[in-house]
């Protein structure tokens, strides 16, 4: 189990391109909008501005990373979009099933719970408006810093154990554990969790890679719903191309 050779489930890119027109399709039925953060190297928007301009600690926001903001997809631009679905539809794949579960997540939550959530405990620094009334509401800035947030490991969590499972189910890629657990302690996720719980995030991840190869072979019976949804549309994918004829 885990070689790739006797991966039972990988696709070429015909067959996750496939899986791309599926996973679209459904965004779009549900409502949710695909755009882009930038054109010409130049972000589109007085959002992207701002939110550029908050994310201070996050360099890559407009370049490389893929946002969900309501009900749209934001990613980086055009240029990087088309260039995925060309060249690596599997990360084109992942990055969209990924960014859908944060979606669900918001409605398994509720659209305020989710975000207040997200942000906390950042979003506290917000009772610094209320000074005019009290001094002592400045003291709410102190939540500026780069304090643990929970909850947001908990919905990331989520979200990059797909794209590792997505990634070895259709490509049979084994997870670098240490970029992942990286992440959550990152400035690009502003510290959401302290710097020596890498290696803790790094052994969640390699508990999830084995029941990833585990899944292959027992039908995704053992993983979370939101996970064996993402499993069975890679398998259905690959048995409808095999009944095509593809190899």
């Amino acid at each position: 189990m885990g070689s790739i050779a006797h991966h039972a489930l990988l696709l070429s890119d015909k067959q996750v391109r496939k899986a791309l027109v599926k996973v679209i399709a459904k965004l779009v039925h549900n409502g949710v909008k695909i755009k882009f953060k930038t054109k010409n190297n130049r972000p589109q928007g007085w959002l992207h501005r701002l939110i550029s301009v908050v994310l201070f600690f996050n360099k890559d926001y407009l370049t490389r990373y893929t946002t969900v903001i309501g009900n749209t997809i934001w990613f980086p631009s055009e240029e990087n979009y088309k260039e995925l679905y060309e060249k690596r539809p599997a990360s084109l794949l992942a990055t969209l099933l990924h960014e859908s579960r944060h979606l669900e997540q918001v409605k398994e939550k509720g659209w305020l719970r989710h975000v207040v959530s997200y942000l906390f405990p950042q979003v506290l620094a917000l009772g610094a408006f209320l000074t005019p009334l009290s001094p002592w509401f400045l003291v709410s800035l102190v939540f500026l810093l780069p304090l643990p947030s929970p909850y947001r490991v908990w919905a990331e969590k989520e979200g990059y154990r797909i794209t590792a499972a997505v990634l070895y189910w259709t490509s049979g890629y084994p997870p670098n554990t240490y970029i992942f657990a990286k992440q959550f302690a990152g400035q690009n996720y502003y510290y959401m969790a302290p710097w020596w719980h890498v290696e803790k995030y790094m052994l969640e991840f390699e508990k999830f890679h084995q029941e990833h190869e585990k899944a292959v072979w027992n039908d995704g019976a053992d993983l979370p719903p939101y996970l064996r949804t993402v499993f069975l549309l890679i398998k259905e994918t690959r048995a409808e191309q095999k009944d095509s004829g593809a190899v």
